[in-house]
């Protein structure tokens, strides 16, 4: 298992101005590295950075609670359907950091030609016996592709933790067709939550290198000549027993509490007790 005391640091420039010209906004703690807020355009973002590209490859407990509340997903997959479907009907999709490969078992049902790309052995191995759907196993800086190949691009809770934004987008340009599209969802810097909680806010995570604005990342999408067509918020439909379980992993450390929270859910599940809960909280932007 890796450890974060090994990994390497790597100090950045603001990928929008091109400099480090920022001040400190919140100090590296045991969740989030050090992070500052370019001077010039106003991103936030991790610096330095903690090269945590080993952790992708390992397996967690994140990963066992993903895959064991498959409703959820499938229902929040299916109501972004819905809004890029307004947009584009078929074609060839790929979707980068496709996790489990649920999107792309939807799109593969509507009649779409799927590829993904993920780092996680253990999720492209699910992916690919369940779905039988073609998966790079690499991330997407490696792996090559041939230009103008795509029609739809995604890219859900995936761009903030690339290191290079400018050089993923530069190839996400060239593999498009003219007139195609890409979906970016990423965290909403300029959130209620993110005002709230200030340095302990969800997303200041060490995996997570850029925390865009409204203006920061149009800026970085115009520089890279997208045309932005649909700015929103993403939907999300939870099961209740995912939140539980989620909230007892993550959000506590008190032992008597996670001990609860996972026999609720033990109970909950024997009972067959999992409401879905669809939220809009305004915590991610969905960009087409």
């Amino acid at each position: 298992v890796t450890s974060l005391d090994s990994v390497k640091e790597i100090f950045v420039v603001c990928p929008i101005c091109g400099v480090d010209d920022s001040d400190v906004k919140y100090p590296r703690n045991d969740v989030h590295s050090r992070i500052v807020k370019c001077r010039h355009c106003g991103l936030l973002y991790t610096n330095p950075q903690l090269d945590v590209s080993a952790f992708y490859k390992e397996d967690s407990p994140y990963n066992d609670l993903y895959l064991k509340y498959l409703i959820g997903r499938y229902r929040t997959f299916e109501h972004k359907f819905k809004l890029i479907n307004n947009f584009i009907k078929k074609g060839r999709l790929l979707d980068i950091g496709c996790a489990s490969g649920i999107f792309l078992d939807i799109a593969d049902k509507q009649g779409w030609i799927c590829n993904g790309v993920e780092v996680n052995k253990d999720n492209v191995k699910w992916a690919r016996e369940r779905f039988n759907l073609l998966i790079h196993e690499d991330s997407f800086e490696n792996v090559d592709f041939k230009d103008n190949s795509y029609d739809l691009i995604t890219l859900f809770s995936t761009f903030e933790h690339m290191s290079d934004p400018n050089f993923v987008l530069k190839k996400i340009y060239n593999l498009l067709n003219p007139g195609s599209y890409l979906v970016i969802e990423i965290p909403n810097i300029e959130s209620i939550q993110a005002k709230i909680f200030k340095g302990s806010y969800r997303h200041f995570l060490h995996a997570h290198y850029w925390y865009f604005s409204n203006a920061t990342i149009t800026e970085m999408l115009r520089r890279r000549n997208f045309n932005i067509v649909y700015f929103g918020y993403a939907t999300k439909v939870y099961q209740l027993n995912y939140i539980i379980a989620y909230v007892a992993e993550y959000f506590t450390k008190n032992r008597f509490l996670k001990r609860l929270g996972n026999k609720l859910v033990t109970t909950l599940d024997k009972i067959n007790f999992d409401p879905e809960i669809k939220l809009s909280l305004r915590d991610d932007y969905f960009i087409i």
